[in-house]
């Protein structure tokens, strides 16, 4: 049976068990009971699963990458490029009882020993971990799936939720500065680090990071949104966590020492996926440590949990 703590509040998923993004709650934790257990923030909830389920990826040294310089001037020029890539793409036709698809890899930090707290004593690299998730479009109830490395497990709507409910997401502001509005008076909480401006960037990023279909003039308006925020800048030479080369852009918390880049095709300005960066040494993580790295593989819009998209759009 699973049960839901509303008062744990650790750090990140991303950092403690990164292979667990959303849609899965924003932290998921395993007891030594073995029991799945969820800090529910109205996403969907883990059903049918126990430790004994679910994959353990093994762990590698840290992956350390060159944190490469940013420039602030050419910002707005990529993201309008990016927002033009967005508004040319056909919406898809979203239906109730469809399913949104995405399949991506993802690579992050994690600590080496169970009673290890996340960068307080040694920390390894786990994957690249395969995931791919069909997220129910009817808001509360209704059952999607999720696999990883071969395992598969239930997810349960729990309550609409603007990062996974197209039909939400439809209702959201295009124009740039009204959502932008939206994210720092809404959704500012959701968001990551100890800067506001960083955390309306990572926020916003919530909905690309699973990369599921979005409405194009949304997807459109993230970008421009993004364009706004002071800090900005354009970061070239990136590769993505599958290996594909990019250009970025990047947005740094120095309170919180880390870099968040949105990695793009350097050519059809299609979004790749994210990369986060340590910028400032810890005892245990050295500058330039990939802390989580995503790259989306594949998207669409099914009729049913476990198909792969052909063709629907």
């Amino acid at each position: 049976m699973n049960t839901v703590n509303d008062t744990e509040t650790p750090r990140p998923a991303i950092q403690r068990r990164p292979w667990y993004r959303r849609p899965l709650p924003a932290v998921v934790a395993i007891t030594s009971a073995g029991v799945v257990t969820t800090a529910a923030v109205g996403l969907v909830a883990v059903t049918g699963a126990t430790a004994r389920d679910l994959p353990i990826p093994e762990t590698t040294a840290p992956v350390v990458v060159e944190v490469r310089p940013g420039d602030t001037e050419g910002a707005a020029e990529l993201l309008e490029r990016a927002a033009l890539a967005a508004q040319s793409r056909p919406a898809p036709e979203v239906d109730a009882d469809d399913f949104l698809y995405a399949r991506s890899m993802a690579t992050g930090l994690v600590p080496i020993g169970e009673q290890v707290e996340w960068g307080e004593g040694p920390m390894g690299t786990s994957g690249p971990n395969e995931f791919e998730v069909w997220v129910a479009q009817e808001s509360t109830g209704a059952r999607g799936l999720a696999r990883e490395n071969g395992a598969e497990w239930t997810v349960e709507q729990i309550d609409g939720s603007w990062t996974d409910l197209y039909a939400v997401q439809a209702g959201l502001p295009t124009e740039p500065e009204a959502f932008l509005t939206h994210i720092r008076d809404r959704r500012l909480a959701e968001g990551r680090g100890r800067d506001d401006d960083h955390r309306a960037f990572t926020a916003m990023a919530l909905l690309l990071e699973d990369g599921q279909p979005l409405p194009p003039a949304l997807e459109a308006a993230v970008y421009r949104a993004a364009a706004l925020l002071p800090g900005a800048m354009v970061v070239e030479g990136v590769e993505d966590t599958a290996g594909r080369p990019g250009v970025a852009i990047a947005h740094e918390d120095a309170g919180e020492g880390e870099r968040v880049e949105w990695i793009f095709d350097p050519e059809t300005f299609d979004y790749l996926g994210e990369r986060r960066l340590q910028i400032t040494a810890t005892s245990h993580i050295e500058v330039g440590t990939v802390l989580y790295g995503q790259a989306v593989l594949d998207s669409g819009v099914v009729d049913e949990a476990g198909e792969e998209p052909a063709g629907k759009s």
